[in-house]
C-alpha cells in the first residue's frame, strides 16, 4: 500500500461527519376574526363607531323617527343599534423534530364596529330623552363586544396551554377549537339578546322613555285639573324587536 493511499484513508477517517440540515420552523396562518404571543397580553378590543342621523319632526314621536331613519334591518325588523364583532387568530408553528409540531407564537385580536344613531337638532327636552336612550343602547352594544372579547380570551388561553402534536393534527385541533369557540360565542350573543329583548329590558327603549316622560308631565299637572287621573290608560305600546340569529351581528 503506498504512503499516499494511507494518508488519504487517514484523512477520510478523521474528517468530521456532516450534521443533518436544520429543520426550519413551519409557519402557517389561519384566519378567523379577535390576535397574542406565547407570553401574550390580554386581548383588548378595537372599537370603532359609525353613525346614522335621526332628525326630529313636529307631531312625530322621536321613536317613530328613529325607526324611519335607521339603516339597520334584519329579517324585516328594524333596530336602533348594531354591533359587528370579529375575532382573528394568527399562529406560527415550529417543528422540534420530524413529524412533531408545537406553537411557536400566536396572536388573537378582537374588533367591534358599532352602528349607532345621532340626533340632529331638537330642543333640550328631546335631547335629554335621546341621551338617556343612547346611553342605554351604547351599554347594550358594548356588552355584545365584551362577550366577543371573553371568547377571544378563552381561545387565547387554550392556545397558550396547547402542547405538542403531530403537525397536521395540531393545525386541525387549532382550527376546530376556534370554530367551536366562535359557535359558542354566537350562541351566547343570541342568549343575551333574548334575555334583554335586544336591550329593551336594560332601558334601551326610546318609546318607553317618551311614554314615561308623557306620564310624568301629565301627573305633574294633576293639581290644576290638567293631569292624568289614571296613568294606566296610556297604552304601553308594542316593541318591534325580534330575535336575530346573532351570527357576527347583534342588535
Amino acid at each position: 500500500m503506498s504512503l499516499d493511499l494511507k494518508c488519504r484513508r487517514r484523512e477520510l477517517h478523521q474528517a468530521p461527519m456532516r450534521r443533518p440540515a436544520l429543520i426550519l420552523p413551519v409557519v402557517w396562518l389561519a384566519l378567523g376574526l379577535c390576535f397574542s404571543a406565547l407570553a401574550e397580553a390580554q386581548v383588548s378590543p378595537k372599537i370603532t363607531y359609525e353613525y346614522y342621523s335621526v332628525t326630529p319632526q313636529e307631531g312625530r314621536s322621536l321613536n317613530s323617527r328613529l325607526f324611519e331613519e335607521t339603516p339597520i334591518v334584519h329579517e324585516r325588523s328594524k333596530f336602533g343599534g348594531q354591533t359587528r364583532w370579529k375575532i382573528v387568530y394568527n399562529s406560527s408553528v415550529s417543528q422540534p423534530r420530524i413529524g412533531v409540531c408545537r406553537l411557536e407564537s400566536f396572536e388573537v385580536e378582537c374588533s367591534c364596529h358599532l352602528i349607532m344613531p345621532r340626533l340632529e337638532g331638537g330642543d333640550q327636552s328631546l335631547r335629554e330623552k335621546f341621551d338617556r336612550f343612547y346611553q342605554r343602547l351604547d351599554e347594550h352594544e358594548r356588552r355584545h363586544c365584551s362577550i366577543a372579547v371573553d371568547y377571544a380570551r378563552r381561545f387565547q388561553g387554550w392556545l397558550r396551554d396547547l402542547g405538542e402534536d403531530r403537525c397536521e393534527r395540531l393545525k386541525e385541533r387549532v382550527q376546530k377549537e376556534y370554530e367551536r369557540q366562535m359557535e359558542d360565542c354566537r350562541a351566547e350573543q343570541s342568549r343575551y339578546d333574548h334575555r334583554t329583548i335586544h336591550g329593551r329590558y336594560e332601558g334601551a327603549d326610546l318609546g318607553r322613555i317618551e311614554r314615561e316622560e308623557e306620564i310624568k308631565t301629565r301627573l305633574e299637572g294633576e293639581g290644576d285639573g290638567r293631569g292624568l287621573a289614571n296613568p294606566e290608560s296610556i297604552s304601553p305600546g308594542s316593541g318591534i324587536f325580534q330575535d336575530a340569529d346573532g351570527v357576527w351581528r347583534n342588535y
